[in-house]
């Protein structure tokens, strides 16, 4: 069948040498490398040439051999490499993916204009797998719903997640406003999104379930005896019996990734195949990817870890005892001590803290899913884990995770492609780019093939309260994949479920039920014979491990490639206008310490975060600010900058301005980098005060900077400390502001009186207060046993 004339790649650079019947045999040699399975590239390319010489004969050059076309042909080749490599990778990739979203309050109306936005990128009537979720308001009947919906898609597999109208929902991510809800508000907006796929050479089907089953999938026999497991997205309301579906998942197709999400209560599902489409107030609607589609999933929470303690004691997924006490009373002691924590379980047969939703029980005991507790709690040392949610932490564990992934995705590309590359290597090594080259405009073509995500996630990581804006982790996986224009729709959901990679030493994938995570399902074609397993990723914790020293290549790489992006870098320098103020969000550096206006500081660089911003700042000369916590801090200027060979930076800085900080989010996909809305202040220049005045304060200033000069000077002579090397040059006392500055940087005080000062507008109050507590250190000093 003949490719519609869209799908053919212009001809017009070709060189005008060339003759009419060497381009149609060119064309003919990509249009079958587009269509083939391109399982044996050079044997598909050779078969091509002959039939594109058969065809070639029957045109103006007749009378020339075969032999002589296929010599012209590689020369019309090797003249235009680069130009057919391109087009032999793109058209590879035959899985098409678009995403479109609305904010209309009908559920009819949205999905017509989310549909009207998809038509310009992708044909409708070519769509053969389209994803559904929203929370606009469903009509009164059905009937017309569904309708409307085997018009619009007549050829799809058709699946939806309708979530009630008062549920909190994302708006859609090409929607929102480049400020975000930045004071935390949620927003319960009417939102609907529409991925639309078309799956040229894969075999998708929906199924749906009433009760736990084995979906009725075609051949499925022929696919548990082959072991052609396919990976499952499922989608579940909140009475169906998950845990038991996901055993039975589990059991028929191990090696097949499952993933999706449990809805609120009173959610509907669609699930349909084209020429019917039904809706459903409970059971379990999925979809079976049956063959060229991998379903890649990377679990991620962040959380920190606060407690670990033992189960001692349990019932099927009842938690009667940790440590041979109360359960109940065991969390509420260490929430007294830590704030409102996660509830997570562990064991050696899962790769990371599961995090629950658990029922606490009036007999003391806690309940948990029960797909989890047959798993984790069934081994002998499951341990309940206590965690602390993290917006930077979150952020920091996605990065990293989605690091590895793009490494893994670049593993596979250079095994998918090395047939290829290996076919094409005597053209290659005779164009100007050459071989190297070659293989990296392949790999760059072929990575492509990662054409969707869909991202599931819990209320309240979706939406501004968590991380500070919404849609923070789709931003952060097309950041870490620096993949912009990725399509990519957002489920909310009370639970999350995620497949986890094979703990140590172990074989088995098992699917887990998941709260307060982020699930992100990765779409990406596979070729018909690829039997490349896919990819599962989870628990970026462990490479933290590695902050002090080296990192491993993939977060390396990471840094290294958004470091270099000066859109990128250009993201942290947005203007919010959310509370009404022109002054730019900054970055900011939270070491543990204030950096004040003029003073120096240096600093051994070593977390990812602030690699990465460091290198912004010296390269482009973004702005930089330093603080004890994401309340207050200094804005800085770079004076030293020295990388060292294993990624890690020293720098010295300089303060600049103080400020008070608002508004405080987490930028996507930055390792966890806090930016903050600042309110700068200065001291109080005195100016409506009288000359007399104004003369009397400046005396006092230069009297009390004098003599605390003085005094310190002593301090650090007795201590042996190089005073000029504290926090920079010593200032003149004829700067009593500069003084005071230079030395609450510079005193060993404690960081509350450190604070103090930094907020202090009042030179000389500052300088009185500094006087004191040098008195008070010497007197210390002097009654401490001389040795």
């Amino acid at each position: 069948m003949r490719p519609p004339h869209s799908c053919f790649p212009a001809f017009g650079s070709i060189k005008s040498t060339a003759s009419e019947a060497f381009r149609t045999s060119f064309q003919l040699m990509q249009h079958a490398c587009s269509m083939s399975t391109v399982c044996n590239p050079r044997s598909s390319i050779e078969a091509t040439m002959n039939r594109g010489c058969q065809a070639a004969s029957k045109g103006p050059v007749r009378g020339s051999s075969c032999a002589t076309r296929k010599s012209a042909l590689h020369s019309l080749c090797n003249g235009n490499v680069s130009l057919r490599l391109r087009h032999v990778a793109s058209l590879r990739t035959r899985t098409l993916f678009s995403c479109a979203s609305s904010s209309h309050a009908s559920l009819c109306d949205a999905i017509s204009e989310a549909a009207a936005t998809l038509q310009p990128q992708l044909s409708l009537q070519q769509a053969s797998l389209v994803l559904i979720t929203s929370n606009a308001a469903m009509p009164l009947d059905n009937t017309s719903l569904t309708q409307q919906l085997q018009q619009l898609f007549p050829h799809a597999q058709l699946v939806g997640a309708i979530s009630p109208p008062a549920s909190a929902s994302m708006p859609p991510i090409d929607q929102l406003p480049v400020e975000g809800s930045a004071n935390g508000e949620q927003d319960r907006s009417p939102s609907t999104q529409v991925l639309a796929c078309a799956l040229k050479d894969a075999r998708v089907r929906t199924f749906y379930a009433d009760a736990p089953t084995l979906p009725e999938l075609p051949d499925l026999e022929a696919l548990m005896v082959q072991k052609q497991h396919p990976h499952m997205l499922l989608f579940a309301t909140a009475s169906f019996p998950l845990s038991q579906q996901l055993s039975v998942l589990d059991a028929a197709f191990p090696s097949g990734t499952k993933a999706g999400a449990v809805l609120d209560d009173q959610a509907m599902l669609l699930v349909g195949d084209g020429e019917r489409v039904e809706a459903h107030a409970r059971g379990a609607a999925g979809v079976a990817f049956l063959d060229g589609v991998h379903v890649d999933c990377v679990v991620s929470h962040g959380a920190r870890q606060m407690a670990k303690v033992a189960v001692t004691d349990r019932s099927g997924g009842r938690i009667n005892k940790l440590a041979n006490s109360s359960a109940a009373s065991v969390v509420d002691q260490v929430e007294r001590l830590g704030g409102k924590l996660l509830f997570a379980l562990t064991s050696p047969s899962v790769t990371q803290p599961v995090i629950q939703q658990p029922t606490y029980e009036a007999d003391g005991a806690i309940s948990v899913e029960a797909s989890c507790g047959d798993l984790v709690l069934g081994s002998d040392d499951a341990d309940a884990v206590l965690l602390r949610p993290d917006a930077a932490g979150a952020d920091e564990d996605l990065t990293i995770c989605m690091s590895r992934y793009a490494e893994a995705l670049r593993t596979q590309t250079v095994l998918d492609e090395q047939e290829l590359t290996t076919s094409v290597d005597s053209a290659a090594a005779s164009s100007d780019g050459g071989a190297a080259a070659t293989r990296e405009r392949l790999s760059h073509a072929a990575a492509a093939s990662l054409g969707a995500a869909i991202v599931v996630t819990s209320h309240e990581r979706a939406l501004g309260a968590f991380f500070g804006r919404p849609g923070h982790e789709a931003s952060a996986i097309r950041r870490c994949l620096l993949r912009p224009s990725l399509p990519i729709a957002t489920v909310t959901s009370r639970l999350q479920i995620g497949s986890l990679p094979p703990a140590p030493k172990r074989e088995r994938t098992r699917t887990l039920v998941h709260a307060s995570s982020c699930v992100a399902v990765l779409l990406r074609a596979a070729r018909a014979r690829n039997a490349a397993a896919p990819t599962l990723l989870c628990d970026g914790g462990s490479e933290r491990k590695r902050f002090g020293g080296v990192l491993s290549d993939a977060p390396q790489m990471l840094i290294q490639a958004l470091g270099a992006d000066d859109a990128e870098a250009a993201l942290t320098v947005e203007t919010d206008a959310s509370n009404g103020s022109a002054d730019q969000s900054v970055p900011l550096a939270i070491v543990g310490t204030f950096l004040f206006p003029g003073a120096t500081a240096s600093f051994h660089i070593f977390e990812p975060r602030y690699r990465l911003l460091l290198q912004r700042a010296q390269k482009y000369g973004t702005p930089l600010a330093v603080g004890a916590d994401t309340t207050l801090g200094t804005t800085a200027e770079i004076i030293e900058y020295r990388e060292l060979l294993d990624g890690r930076l020293e720098v010295n800085l300089r303060g600049r301005r103080r400020f008070l900080a608002s508004g405080q989010w987490v930028l996507p996909g930055s390792f966890g980098l806090w930016m903050v809305n600042p309110t700068y202040f200065d001291d109080d220049s005195n100016g409506e005060a009288s000359d007399l005045a104004q003369t009397e304060v400046h005396a006092k200033m230069a009297d009390l900077a004098k003599t605390n000069l003085s005094i310190f000077a002593r301090v650090c002579e007795h201590h042996a400390w190089p005073i000029d090397k504290l926090a920079g040059p010593t200032p003149s006392e004829t700067d009593p502001a500069a003084v005071s500055m230079w030395m609450a940087a510079a005193m060993p005080a404690e960081l509350e009186r450190k604070r103090s000062w930094m907020l202090s507008q009042d030179v000389v109050e500052r300088l009185r207060s500094q006087g004191e507590w040098l008195a008070w250190a010497v007197a210390q000093n002097a009654a401490k046993p001389q040795k």
